[in-house]
């Protein structure tokens, strides 16, 4: 559970962590945001993800728009000395992402 000692996990889920998403359009510009039950992401996860979502919406990476709720309650998905980035649940976070902005590009 990010920002808690190592020690401190969880035994089970009590909800569902989700990615939101919102595709807009105004005839002209494309933007898409993305909103992340997560305490927060690293800067080479937000560009990885940025680029990720652009190629399946053929639209610039700064059209990403990525935001966290800064819940405790999910995996760590920030690097820091003390508290190693989750990597594994990161790669399924990407799928998560290209996911949640194909549904978004679908309404």
């Amino acid at each position: 559970m990010a920002g808690y000692p190592r020690n401190y996990v969880s035994y089970k889920v009590h909800d569902d962590l989700l990615i939101s998403g919102l595709a807009l359009n105004d005839g002209n510009n494309k933007a898409v945001l993305l909103s992340f039950d997560l305490i927060g992401l690293d800067e080479e996860l937000i560009h990885r993800i940025r680029n990720e979502c652009a190629i399946i919406c053929a639209i610039d990476p700064e059209n990403i728009v990525l935001t966290c709720t800064h819940t405790h309650s999910g995996p760590h998905t920030t690097s820091r000395e003390d508290f190693p980035r989750n990597e594994s649940y990161v790669e399924k976070l990407i799928d998560y992402c290209r996911e949640a902005v194909k549904g978004a590009l679908k309404t």
